[in-house]
């Protein structure tokens, strides 16, 4: 087996087809474009000459150049003619036994150390390759559509891969000017086994009301992300993510964490699949998105006109942090724990020894404690009976939801949650949750001090981890449950979802950010109030916590 592979051979001249023969071709390799009728291989033909057209005119390939590549395409209407490719790539319908029988095909044809390469996005390469009588040489290959343009290519092994097909593989990804990752042979591999819960997640917050699609789509957008998850639902069609909720659903017997919502089934039986029919979760004109006159809850809100005087109550790193950037934001900050921090003492940031110290001058209480629910609620008492009625209480709400937070107090109209996904210095957007009894009074006088430190601010429903923390949890957990399986390194899931998705940090990453603490609080909050499997934390991303890991991996 030659580790520099010029020779190869493309089955199926449809979008992917066409791409990677244009990446193949492209990177100086000699390619058979394959498919059944002369026609379709004419048009994928036409699609690689558009491709160049395209790289010409950004000044990314010479007319020369366009030519060259161009004159190492060959188009075949008959498999035979494959039999000298060293490795040849397929790229079928996403069907497991036509995918089978294809490789079948192909080992008849090509040479006894020819590889052949899946380009499936989430069927078993074991079971692909299981025919085979050299299933040595069967690998996935896996491009992300576009090929020409997305740079991740996940190169995965089944069972019976020898190990050298994979690094052969991965070696010729590399020369094409890609950035391969290896992924073990499991349902959907790394992007689509863990983005399951991006879009996932964020149906099931829709569809119970806590979040519009517009408003989970705005928050997650301020996090950094390109696209909101019904955005990215909508640009690649919710018949195509259904397919894949249901093959993952499927090949893992069930497994909660990939159950498909009816919510998507609904749209997709409908017809409304997106931009391809003008209706997703948006409207769509001439393949661009139609404004709506949806308006943004409290967006008429002002911010106060002078600093707050907020005292904070609790302990721990997500208190200081939040005492000193309010501090920073030019607020009156005080401070009530039975614990002295270091950081607030050699910031100046008062500790009140007796609550009832500050409270006379508090226009604004925090409760910001991430530690065991009874610390929690031993601070919550304590401010509660004492906060004077007409203040805004507003409660760190990971485990909690808003409902139960107000459940706890005798004012429950003045309750509000305060979701951070990660440090609140450097969020541009804080979410509010508004409880089954929270009043008007008190969430505007939240949101208005809110903006006054210059945040961006999205009220919300009631149950625990708000939105984007509960999105983002669902990522990091499905990470460490890969983790655990062995499907991937921690590098190469990050970089799997940072480039096949476009993500602004993947998962490990995010863990680092959010930090441990508060992603095992929110999955847990959400394990206890739904009652659901889906939201167990994996045995990995426990013990890290346990272990005092400052991230994943």
């Amino acid at each position: 087996m030659s580790a520099e592979l010029t020779r190869v051979g493309i089955v199926g001249a449809g979008t992917m087809g066409a791409g990677i023969a244009q990446v193949a071709a492209g990177a100086g390799c000699e390619v058979v474009l394959y498919d059944i009728a002369p026609e379709i291989v004419e048009r994928g033909l036409e699609r690689i000459r558009a491709g160049y057209d395209r790289m010409v005119a950004r000044a990314r390939l010479t007319a020369e150049g366009r030519e060259a590549a161009l004159g190492r395409i060959a188009v075949v209407t008959t498999l035979d003619a494959l039999a000298t490719a060293e490795i040849v790539i397929e790229a079928a319908p996403e069907d497991a036994t036509i995918k089978r029988q294809l490789f079948a095909e192909l080992e008849r044809v090509c040479t006894p150390d020819a590889i052949l390469a899946s380009n499936t996005s989430s069927l078993s390469i074991t079971g692909i390759a299981g025919g085979l009588a050299r299933p040595g040489r069967g690998v996935g290959m896996h491009f992300f559509n576009p090929a020409p343009v997305l740079p991740l290519v996940e190169v995965i092994g089944g069972a019976a891969t020898d190990p050298a097909t994979v690094d052969t593989v991965v070696a010729l990804a590399t020369r094409w000017g890609k950035t391969p990752v290896r992924a073990g042979d499991t349902p959907g591999f790394i992007v689509n086994r863990i983005a399951r819960a991006f879009g996932g997640e964020a149906l099931r917050i829709a569809a119970e009301g806590t979040a519009t699609p517009a408003e989970i789509d705005r928050i997650v957008r301020a996090a950094g992300f390109r696209m909101g998850p019904f955005e990215l639902s909508d640009l690649v069609g919710l018949d195509v993510g259904l397919a894949v909720s249901r093959a993952l659903y499927e090949q893992t017997f069930g497994e909660p964490r990939y159950r498909p919502h009816p919510m998507q089934a609904r749209m997709v039986a409908a017809g409304h699949l997106g931009r391809k029919t003008g209706q997703g979760f948006y409207r769509y004109e001439g393949g661009e998105r139609v404004a709506d006159d949806a308006v943004i809850p409290f967006a008429e809100v002002a911010p106060l006109g002078r600093p707050a005087s907020i005292l904070i109550a609790g302990q721990g790193a997500a208190a200081d942090e939040l005492a000193l950037a309010l501090q920073g934001a030019g607020q009156s900050v005080s401070t009530y724990s039975t614990e002295e921090s270091t950081a607030l003492v050699n910031a100046g940031i008062p500790r009140a020894r007796r609550l009832r110290d500050v409270l006379l001058t508090t226009t604004v209480a925090i409760e910001a404690t991430l530690g065991p629910r009874e610390l929690k609620r031993a601070y919550w008492f304590e401010l509660d009976e004492m906060l004077p009625p007409q203040i805004p209480l507003l409660a760190l709400a990971l485990g909690h939801g808003a409902t139960e937070l107000g459940s706890w107090s005798a004012r429950p109209e003045r309750v509000i949650g305060l979701g951070l996904a990660g440090p609140f210095a450097s969020a541009p957007l804080v979410e509010l949750a508004r409880g089954e009894r929270t009043g008007e009074a008190a969430l505007t006088r939240a949101v208005a001090f809110l903006r006054a430190v210059g945040k961006e601010v999205a009220v919300v429903g009631d149950p625990p981890g708000q939105v984007l923390i509960r999105i983002l949890s669902g990522l990091i957990n499905e990470a460490a449950f890969a983790l655990d399986d062995r499907i991937a390194s921690a590098a190469d899931i990050d970089t799997a979802l940072k480039l096949g998705l476009n993500y602004p940090a993947g998962p490990i990453e995010w863990s680092e950010r959010l930090g441990l603490d508060r992603v095992v609080t929110t999955l847990d909050g959400l394990h206890t109030y739904y009652g659901e499997e889906r939201y167990r934390v994996a045995p990995r991303l426990r013990r890290a916590l346990l272990a005092g890991y400052a991230r994943l991996g």
